[in-house]
């Protein structure tokens, strides 16, 4: 996910290219979520250096990713960040923040709060649809005070036995909110990116009871 947001950080500002700026090497503000190698971190950057050459910027131990016209995006350690200063061939280098997947975070900044709290939409007497790769209907985020499922219907497309509407469909298995409560629901995300995305989708907030509010999803009222 770095890197795709890299990508496009650098497909953004190709147009600086053919302009006389100058930007600062600027120093990292905060070093949360960053890797540590050997005692040191190692952080993302983004940088300019018109020479295009990477082997120079390997032997700086800069780390180059990505490149188009001299713009550029990579890894270096902490310990060689003020050092790269030194260096004329680049004219300026950016760190770049890690991102996070946590719902405390990407919730206020899209001001979930606006339509939950302020004017009451939940996504009660909805239904949602996500067509991933599976879901964990084991978490306690997926379930009713009552300890039973929120999920109406699981398709699982990986095994056969029981499509949807045999008149329209000859493979997969549907599973049903009573299936699951009983304990007879053999569906399994091993992935774990359909559950993420039903988690942002509708996640109650059950399974982070300790902290109000932290990781619940856009429409906990909704049913999946």
């Amino acid at each position: 996910m770095l890197k795709r947001l890299l990508l496009i950080i650098l497909v953004a500002f190709v147009k600086l290219h053919s302009q006389s700026l100058t930007v600062p090497i600027k120093f990292p503000t905060s070093l949360d979520g960053h890797e540590i190698v050997n005692g040191d971190t190692i952080i993302g950057v983004f940088l300019r250096d018109d020479t295009k050459n990477r082997t120079s910027l390997n032997e700086l131990g800069i780390n180059v990713s990505t490149e188009i016209n001299g713009l550029m995006t990579g890894r270096v350690s902490l310990s060689n960040f003020r050092n790269i200063n030194r260096n004329k061939s680049v004219q300026w280098m950016i760190p770049v923040g890690v991102l996070f997947t946590s719902l405390d975070q990407s919730s206020p900044m899209v001001n979930k709060h606006i339509g939950q709290q302020n004017a009451g939409v939940t996504g009660k007497n909805v239904i949602i649809g996500i067509y991933d790769t599976g879901i964990d209907f084991s978490s306690d985020d997926f379930k009713n005070s009552d300890n039973t499922t929120r999920i109406l219907k699981i398709w699982d497309q990986s095994v056969s036995g029981n499509p949807p509407d045999p008149t329209l469909f000859n493979y997969g298995y549907e599973w049903n909110s009573s299936s699951i409560n009983n304990g007879d629901c053999t569906q399994r995300d091993y992935n774990g990116h359909g559950t993420h995305v039903s988690g942002i989708a509708s996640a109650n907030g059950n399974n982070n009871t300790s902290v109000s509010d932290r990781y619940i999803g856009m429409a906990p009222d909704a049913d999946n």
